[in-house]
């Protein structure tokens, strides 16, 4: 029996468009939906049970040594066997801002979820020096957009202890400009730009936990372990060399990776007295060890390599309660940098 299916176009068509749509809501809409969501709650009727929700933001700096700046680059020459460069350019770490909202209730006495949204823009460059067959010099330049969506649900078995499920999914944009430089035996010279995307989805499970050191201040230790599944989309869009435009551009396949890691977290909690509003400050820190089969490379050889992230959060927020009476009462939530 015959059965249709969709060309490869078509799914990498409605692939694209279901990224553009997500970058476009995360862009447009996520704050108006997170306070309109809040909003929602507040104004539906009052459970039996107190429901706390708080709202508000969270910036961060970031220092981030991905993967894939390990020196190894996969080669797609036009009419040639692709072919691994050990020698690539290395980069810095990159270093950038993320920022974003949050909303977070807790519910039925001890359960509580929470998601949270962030947008980021980096860029970094490298070059280098190196022989292979002759002497060569190129330059990558890389400019990098994220886009960051976070939700998890906990339930607090003990006051200061809380299991938790999270589910992150992390959209990556870049463009590259590479610049090559050939001078032995032959001079050969040549750019071109290269515009891809990564979209990773990380479930993970942890625990959360807080020791008040008094009614204003509560140190809070985070720490989960996470299991990420990748793919990768990268394609040539123009090259010149000192010929001029070329055209017969080879064709990247898609890559796909898994990776295992953890995720940790140290943050104080400080309650500004007399309101209902709270600032959380701390560190993190995420370590993810790649998995990657030679026969799902696309332009990155990514297998045995380690992802780093780490950096600075602060975030604020504002909190509304009600108890089992339908009385209002503080309550300030837990910071986190998701």
């Amino acid at each position: 029996m015959h059965i249709a299916t969709l060309p490869e176009s078509a799914w990498h068509v409605a692939k694209e468009l279901v990224i553009a749509l997500s970058i476009m809501v995360f862009k447009k809409f996520s704050l108006l939906i997170t306070v309109a969501s809040a909003a929602a709650i507040i104004a539906s009727p009052i459970p039996a049970f107190a429901v706390d929700i708080s709202f508000g933001g969270t910036v961060k700096c970031n220092w981030w040594k991905p993967a894939w700046n390990n020196g190894r680059l996969i080669l797609y020459p036009p009419d040639n066997v692709s072919f691994i460069d050990t020698y690539a350019p290395k980069y810095p770490v990159i270093q950038n801002f993320m920022y974003g909202p949050d909303l977070s209730i807790q519910f039925l006495r001890g359960w509580e979820t929470a998601i949270s949204f962030r947008y980021g823009q980096a860029s970094t460059k490298g070059g280098n020096m190196s022989i292979y067959p002759g002497r060569v010099y190129r330059i990558i330049r890389i400019d990098i957009k994220e886009y960051d969506i976070y939700a998890n649900l906990g339930y607090y078995i003990l006051d200061f202890l809380k299991l938790y499920g999270g589910l992150r999914v992390e959209v990556i944009t870049y463009k590259n400009e590479y610049d090559h430089v050939e001078i032995m035996p032959l001079v050969n010279m040549f750019h071109i730009n290269i515009e891809g995307q990564t979209l990773n989805v990380i479930p993970e499970i942890g625990i959360s936990l807080s020791a008040p050191l008094s009614r204003f201040f509560t140190p809070i230790f985070n720490c989960s372990a996470a299991f990420l599944s990748g793919s990768e989309k990268t394609e040539y869009k123009n090259s010149y060399d000192q010929s001029g435009p070329q055209l017969n551009f080879s064709r990247i396949p898609a890559g796909r990776y898994y990776a295992v890691g953890g995720t940790a977290s140290l943050s104080l909690k400080i309650t500004i007295p007399r309101t209902d509003a709270s600032v959380g400050m701390g560190a993190y820190y995420r370590i993810l060890r790649y998995i990657q089969k030679t026969t799902d490379r696309g332009i990155f050889d990514l297998d045995a390599s380690h992802d780093h992230n780490y950096g600075l959060f602060c975030s604020v927020s504002y909190s509304i309660s009600f108890d089992e009476r339908k009385k209002r009462r503080v309550w300030i939530p837990r910071p986190s940098y998701d």
